[in-house]
């Protein structure tokens, strides 16, 4: 009981943390802050959170990154209960992406989607390059 209210506690201040160093990453375009708050956010979600911490170990070979859905675990299940499996899934939450997507691409959300982001205005690609930095 106390270790999970300390995992709790302790997941609270890495979550402001992460949130406060991602926010700035974005605000001054810095992909070393942002990088490091999604490694944060990747250990919170993987080896602070009671469900994913206890699905597999971390002694596997190869390392999947996963972009965490609610119901898209489910599909991943088999192959995480496998004591055979070779590989370790880490899950990584979908809105830090969004995030910065968000950022850089907010203005132009008429002209962008997921079937549509192929565009040759000069202002979007101009975003693009600055989202990749």
């Amino acid at each position: 009981m106390l270790i999970s209210l300390i995992n709790k506690f302790l997941s609270l201040i890495l979550v402001f943390y992460s949130n406060t160093l991602l926010f700035f990453g974005v605000l001054f375009l810095s992909p070393k802050l942002c990088s490091k708050s999604w490694g944060i956010s990747i250990f919170i979600l993987n080896y602070l959170n009671p469900y994913f911490s206890n699905l597999q170990k971390s002694n596997n070979k190869k390392k999947i990154l996963v972009l965490y859905r609610a119901y898209g675990v489910d599909d991943l299940e088999n192959l995480i209960n496998d004591p055979k499996s070779d590989y370790h899934f880490l899950f990584f939450p979908r809105n830090n992406i969004r995030k910065i997507y968000n950022k850089f691409f907010s203005k132009f959300k008429k002209h962008i989607s997921d079937n549509y982001y192929y565009n040759d205005d000069p202002k979007i690609k101009n975003a693009k390059k600055k989202n990749k930095i």
